[in-house]
């Protein structure tokens, strides 16, 4: 426990030792150096590794620590067994992250500051000439300084990324996919960069994408993949993210999700159209030598860009 900034900002920093985290990642160097984890081992190495991903709700990896999870109780290894490629991928990302973490930042006193409202959402249509599209709805409260305060942004999966999720598994629609991918679009490049250091309520109306998002986790390899990428982004911003159902007929981001043609409510409210990054589809990993942050004010609204893990 670190109570350096209790007095001046109320915060208290909670972070696992240098000794256990050089304990871990040898751990983890000798799984994969076997390629084998029998499922008591793959109990305690999840045991080990939950407290040491608690930044951000303890959502921040825990797509990957499931994967590992599953694999222990679904199956009892024999020694002949290699880790399944999902299962290696995991424990390699999570060796990468484990230096690159930052300590968990604990708020003692209740904060006043006003949420940024995000309504995402999407839309599939095999065959069509616009597949899947999807927007992202902002609305900064006056404190941030921000300007335009109201803002709308389009986005399309290209065909590759359409692709990379067709590998995982041919699906008559992708939906609940692509209203994760909406979502992690909505704090990606430079509309994601207004929101740093910001607590961010989003709106989503898809129940499978809005749980996923809260539990941090899928059962789903592809959804698995872009959750992760989603809390990963959100350590890096600093941003605190919370979630809530909005039905579709009461969800601003449904009208541009469908047409441009529908923008008429939006733009007689003020709402101005900015660019959207959408990212190509994740990579379950972290770029090498991220360096690992100092614990830092997360209401700030400049900290460090090397203050958490980058994604690939």
């Amino acid at each position: 426990f670190n109570f350096s900034d209790f007095a001046a900002k109320d915060l208290i920093y909670v972070d696992v030792s240098q000794r256990r985290r050089d304990t871990l990642g040898l751990t983890l160097d000798k799984v994969l150096a076997e390629d084998y984890l029998t499922s008591g081992n793959a109990a305690s190495l999840c045991g080990k590794l939950r407290f040491t991903l608690s930044p951000l709700f303890s959502r921040v990896g825990k797509a990957a620590l499931s994967s590992i999870q599953a694999w222990g109780s679904s199956s009892k290894p024999s020694v002949s067994d290699v880790l399944p490629a999902p299962v290696r991928e995991a424990i390699s990302f999570l060796r990468d992250l484990l230096p690159s973490l930052p300590a968990a930042v604990v708020q003692a006193r209740a904060t006043l500051q006003v949420p940024t409202i995000v309504l995402t959402d999407a839309m599939y249509q095999r065959g069509s000439s616009r597949p899947a599209g999807f927007d992202a709805v902002y609305r900064f409260p006056e404190s941030t300084g921000i300007v335009p305060r109201r803002m709308f942004t389009f986005g399309e999966a290209d065909a590759a990324f359409l692709a990379a999720l067709a590998n995982f598994s041919e699906r008559a629609t992708y939906i609940s996919q692509l209203e994760v991918l909406a979502v992690l679009a909505a704090i990606s490049g430079e509309a994601g960069e207004r929101l740093r250091g910001q607590v961010v309520h989003f709106y989503i109306d898809n129940q499978s994408a809005l749980s996923g998002l809260h539990k941090g986790y899928s059962g789903c390899l592809d959804m698995a993949h872009l959750i992760n990428a989603f809390w990963l982004r959100a350590l890096e911003l600093r941003i605190t993210p919370w979630f809530s159902y909005v039905p579709s007929k009461s969800n601003l981001a449904d009208l541009p999700s469908r047409s441009r043609e529908a923008l008429g409510p939006l733009l007689d409210a003020g709402f101005v159209e900015t660019e959207m990054t959408v990212p190509p589809f994740p990579a379950l990993g972290i770029k090498r030598g991220s360096k690992r942050a100092a614990a830092s004010d997360p209401t700030s609204a400049s900290p460090s860009r090397d203050s958490a893990p980058r994604l690939l």
